[in-house]
C-alpha cells in the first residue's frame, strides 16, 4: 500500500479512536473525524464508506497485526507466551483496545473477543484434558472473560504492571484455580 494512503488511514484511525474515547461512538460524525485528522471530507470517502467502515477497518488491522506478532513468535500452543504478546500489543495500541473492549456503537465487540479467546482456549484445553468435572467449554469461557476483564483493568489503570508481571499473575490464578478444577497439571502444559 502506498505510504500516502497508509498515512491518511492512520490519521483517520487515530482521530476516530481519540474521539470515541472522548465523546463516544454514537454522536460522532464524519465531519468531526476529518476535522481532527485535518483532512477533507472527500478524502475520507475515498477510503471509507462511513464511520462504521472506518471503525471495522481499524479493528481488523489491529487484529491482523496482533495475529502476525503471535505467529512470528512461534509460541508453543498450551503456554502463556501468547498472553504476553497480547499485553504488549495492547500497551502499544491502548486506545484501540479500550474502544474494542468497551464496545463502540451497537456492536458487541467484547463478546466477539471473548468468544474468539474462549474458542482458542478450548482447542488447547481439549489437547490436555479428558472429561474434567467442569465442562471445558465452561472453563474456556471463564478464562477468556477473566482475561479480558484483567486486560481492561490493566489499560484503564495506566498499565501499573509490566506485561510479564500480568502474565505471571494470570498463570498463578490459572494454575491454582482452574487447573485444580480440571484435575491438576497435565503433562506438557507449562
Amino acid at each position: 500500500m502506498d505510504r500516502r494512503i497508509q498515512r491518511t488511514r492512520a490519521l483517520l484511525q487515530e482521530a476516530l479512536l481519540g474521539l470515541i474515547l472522548e465523546k463516544g461512538y454514537e454522536s460522532l460524525t464524519v465531519q468531526e473525524i476529518v476535522d481532527r485528522a485535518n483532512l477533507g471530507r472527500s478524502t475520507f470517502y475515498v477510503h471509507y464508506r462511513d464511520k462504521l467502515d472506518l471503525l471495522l477497518s481499524t479493528m481488523e488491522e489491529g487484529f491482523r497485526e496482533l495475529e502476525r506478532k503471535v505467529m512470528a513468535e512461534n509460541a508453543v500452543p498450551g503456554t502463556f507466551a501468547p498472553l504476553e504478546i497480547i499485553f504488549n500489543h495492547a500497551a502499544e495500541k491502548r486506545d484501540l483496545y479500550l474502544v474494542i473492549l468497551h464496545g463502540a456503537g451497537k456492536m458487541d465487540v467484547y463478546k466477539q473477543a471473548r468468544d474468539f479467546l474462549a474458542d482458542r482456549s478450548l482447542q488447547i484445553m481439549r489437547k490436555y484434558f479428558n472429561e474434567p468435572a467442569i465442562p471445558l467449554a465452561f472453563v474456556s469461557t471463564y478464562f477468556a472473560g477473566a482475561f479480558l476483564s484483567m486486560l481492561i483493568w490493566w489499560l484503564e489503570n495506566d498499565m501499573p504492571y509490566s506485561s510479564l508481571e500480568m502474565v505471571s499473575m494470570i498463570r498463578i490464578l490459572f494454575q491454582d484455580g482452574m487447573l485444580k478444577a480440571l484435575g491438576g497439571q497435565p503433562a506438557g502444559l507449562v
